[in-house]
């Protein structure tokens, strides 16, 4: 993205030292060159929302997949079926353990993903703080030898801009806060999934510990016989 933003300072700087202030036609076409050249940094913009909606569908998903879990499990051990096998428990904790296992793996390949994207936009960030003074002190050069009515018009231009680069570092910091609020709701979410595996570990002991007592029962009814 770098290398992107350095070579479009270069062709900014080359077309103002070739522009001729006593036209305007050449004064319109810089500052439209200018403008046109904004359009990798709002393609990047919207990439960054994009990645912020599929976190969020990554969340959602992880909700159902610990709901899904929990409706399962409850079920499972509201069953008081003394015939149940020993191996038939392990196989159910191993298969919820995978799911698991890969409810994580794929949140974590989410954040990574976009916390790589952060970082190219702070960098990008800064590196466009620069680029801006500088375009700003040459244009203001050039400025100062045009009409004044031409030099009230470009003066508009300028500060449309300038507000608009405003408006994209507001939602910025925005998206990430919402980033930031995210993060911490998974954290949560995992904790609770950890408690809720927890949880079902102590359930399932609970059921062989039943098990083993009706087996017992019945050894004991069947000796009284």
């Amino acid at each position: 993205m770098n290398k992107v933003f350095k070579k479009k300072k270069s062709q900014v700087s080359c077309d103002a030292s070739a522009v001729t202030w006593n036209n305007p036609n050449d004064l319109s076409n810089t500052w439209t060159d200018i403008l046109e050249d904004d359009q990798p940094e709002i393609n990047e913009y919207l990439k960054y929302q994009r990645t912020i909606r599929e976190l969020k569908d990554e969340n959602s998903h992880l909700r159902d997949e610990m709901a899904n879990l929990r409706k399962s499990l409850k079920l499972q051990s509201s069953e008081k079926n003394p015939y149940r096998r020993e191996d038939d428990i392990i196989h159910i904790e191993q298969m919820y353990a995978a799911q698991i296992s890969k409810c994580r793996q794929e949140y974590d390949e989410q954040i990574h993903k976009l916390q790589l994207y952060i970082k190219e936009l702070e960098d990008w960030n800064e590196n466009q703080q620069e680029d801006e003074l500088r375009k700003t002190m040459e244009v203001q050069k050039e400025v100062d030898e045009v009409d004044k009515d031409l030099l009230s018009q470009e003066l508009e231009q300028a500060n449309n801009k300038l507000n608009c680069y405003s408006e994209k570092l507001k939602e910025y910091l925005n998206l990430q806060t919402n980033m930031d609020s995210l993060i911490l709701q998974n954290k949560q979410l995992e904790n609770n999934l950890q408690l809720e595996r927890q949880n079902n570990k102590l359930n399932l002991e609970h059921i062989n510990q039943y098990e083993e007592k009706i087996h017992q029962l019945q050894q004991d009814i069947i000796r009284l016989h």
